[in-house]
């Protein structure tokens, strides 16, 4: 009897013990289950952690082309319309304009030995005195090219140029013609002041003549600018000739003086180291003389004389046409976005009032 019940009571303990291992393994089962389908946290992905603000893209931001090309559309009759009218502007300007021609002329600027050596001439430096009085020019032969140079371009030469050429009604022809109410200056109002040779000399030397040096050669280009080619060709070829010619006639002049002083000079002295030393003096300026009188281009060497040219440098009827073309169009452009932007605006305007 007890060994009956003994067994009953074990077999009751295992099967409670089988129980509480079967719902152990439901509960962690269940607990399982429900971890999988739980949501992963919010990772960022490694490519997106640290991308700053300015880098995120926007879809607002994004270029509209379509939009752009049915704006072009929409204004096309507008944008040809300014386009043509500026191009047509250019074109028309252009051929109105004066043409403007520019003849040069190539010279070789001369430089003459005997004015570097005078005071060689004298064997010893305490005569330099003399030479100052004199008036004999003792700089060196660049500075005497300078000088030169000088000449071509000052105001002196210029005017008596412009009076000996008669181009006062050339160079004003507005500004000189004589009316019942006076003088028609440049600006189309009446004057009783005619134009001076100091304006002249003015518009002759800013917008007429140009001089250029190549430091390379040494060869100097003297350009006229004006409307007639043959004007231009003459005006250049005439001016070196003048500049020659007064130079020349410069140094005759300054050379006959030098030797009136040094002849009392020779009278007045009893050294006879000094009397040799003007005698050669004398003889060099009575050389210089010479050489003034017969050589013709005794300033600048003309290389290449100036000829009338075939075509004008001024108006660049092409670039003035292509300018045209571009500014219309780009002004067109303009017009029709900023219209096009104030037309949407106004749009989104009046669509946010019904809707409020």
């Amino acid at each position: 009897m007890y060994a009956t019940v003994k067994r009953s009571l074990y077999k009751i303990g295992e099967a409670r013990s089988r129980d509480a291992e079967s719902g152990q393994k439901d509960r962690l089962r269940r607990e399982h289950v429900e971890t999988d389908k739980a949501p992963a946290p919010d990772v960022p992905a490694p490519h997106q952690a640290n991308v700053p603000p300015i880098y995120q893209h926007y879809p607002e931001d994004e270029i509209d082309l379509v939009e752009y090309w049915q704006v072009l559309v929409q204004y096309k009759k507008l944008i040809l319309l300014l386009t043509l009218t500026s191009t047509l502007l250019a074109l028309l300007a252009a051929f109105l304009m004066t043409p403007v021609y520019r003849a040069e002329v190539l010279l070789a600027p001369v430089s003459h030995d005997e004015d570097d050596s005078k005071l060689s001439l004298l064997g010893a430096s305490q005569f330099g005195d003399l030479l100052a009085r004199t008036g004999i020019p003792m700089g060196s032969g660049g500075n005497q090219i300078s000088l030169h140079i000088a000449t071509l371009k000052s105001r002196l030469l210029t005017t008596a140029f412009i009076e000996s050429e008669s181009l006062m009604p050339v160079l004003f022809p507005e500004s000189l013609e004589a009316t019942a109410e006076g003088r028609k200056n440049s600006f189309g109002f009446f004057s009783d002041e005619a134009p001076t040779l100091w304006a002249a000399f003015n518009l002759f030397d800013r917008e007429i003549r140009s001089i250029d040096l190549d430091r390379s050669t040494g060869l100097l280009t003297l350009a006229i600018e004006w409307q007639d080619p043959e004007l231009a060709a003459a005006w250049a070829n005439n001016l070196v000739q003048r500049v020659n010619h007064q130079l020349s006639s410069q140094a005759i002049e300054e050379g006959r003086t030098s030797i009136s002083y040094l002849k009392k000079q020779l009278a007045e002295t009893s050294s006879v180291e000094v009397q040799q030393a003007i005698y050669r003096l004398i003889e060099a300026e009575t050389k210089e003389i010479m050489l003034a009188n017969v050589q013709e281009e005794y300033a600048f060497k003309v290389i290449d004389p100036a000829v009338a040219p075939q075509k004008p440098i001024k108006p660049q009827r092409t670039l003035i046409v292509t300018l045209g073309f571009l500014l219309g169009l780009i002004a067109a452009l303009f017009i029709a976005f900023f219209h096009s932007a104030i037309t949407k605006h106004k749009k989104g305007h009046d669509n946010q009032l019904r809707e409020s």
